[in-house]
This record gives structure tokens, C-alpha cells and sequence, in this order.
């Protein structure tokens, strides 16, 4: 017996459909079973927890210690670049390099 190409189309999004069924209750089961094997702390005494500060200052802050992040990266990576690197890239890097030394001066 043979199968018409809309018995095909249909079987096909079927199984698709089905796919798409147990993947998504897969990912909600790894994100539920995920977030119940986090545990809350409460005890935040640690001296492992550095105080940026709150509202604009903690802001300015953590954009700070990010702008410091990004250019000592580019420092590194513009002093010591990788082998076979181009002219372009090393251009390119360099202006970069140079952009997020100007970031982190003006923080």
C-alpha cells in the first residue's frame, strides 16, 4: 500500500511535534531538578563576598571592575600575541586594547 505525500507531511510533524513535546519537558525537568539542588544561603558572612556597594555606586562599581577586566585582557593578549597572528588583527586587537584603557581610565 502506498502512502500519499500528506500521510508523509503529517507523520513527519508528528513526530516532529513529539520531539519537540519531550524536549521541552526534559528541559523543564533538568531546570526544576536544577534548582532545587541549589541551596540558599543564608549565613553571608563569608569573607569571600567583596561589597560593591548599592544603587548607582554598586553600578559604577562592578562596570569598573569589568572595565578593568576587559583591559588588562587586551593588554595581555596585545603583549603576547598568538603565533601566526595578522597585521590586521594585531591592528585590530591593538585599537581594542587601547578603547578599554581609555574605558577603565574613565572609570
Amino acid at each position: 500500500m502506498e502512502t500519499l505525500p500528506q500521510e508523509e507531511t503529517l507523520r513527519e510533524n508528528m513526530a516532529r511535534r513529539s520531539f519537540l513535546r519531550y524536549a521541552g519537558i526534559g528541559v523543564a525537568a533538568g531546570t526544576i531538578a536544577m534548582a532545587s539542588a541549589c541551596k540558599k544561603d543564608k549565613n553571608n558572612n563569608s569573607s569571600n563576598v567583596i561589597d560593591i556597594g548599592s544603587g548607582d555606586v554598586g553600578i559604577l562599581n562592578y562596570a569598573y571592575a569589568l572595565e578593568q577586566l576587559e583591559a588588562a585582557f587586551y593588554v595581555r593578549v596585545a603583549a603576547s600575541p598568538y603565533a601566526n597572528i595578522t597585521a590586521t588583527e594585531t591592528a585590530l586587537l591593538t585599537d581594542i586594547r587601547d578603547h578599554e584603557v581609555a574605558h577603565r581610565e574613565f572609570f
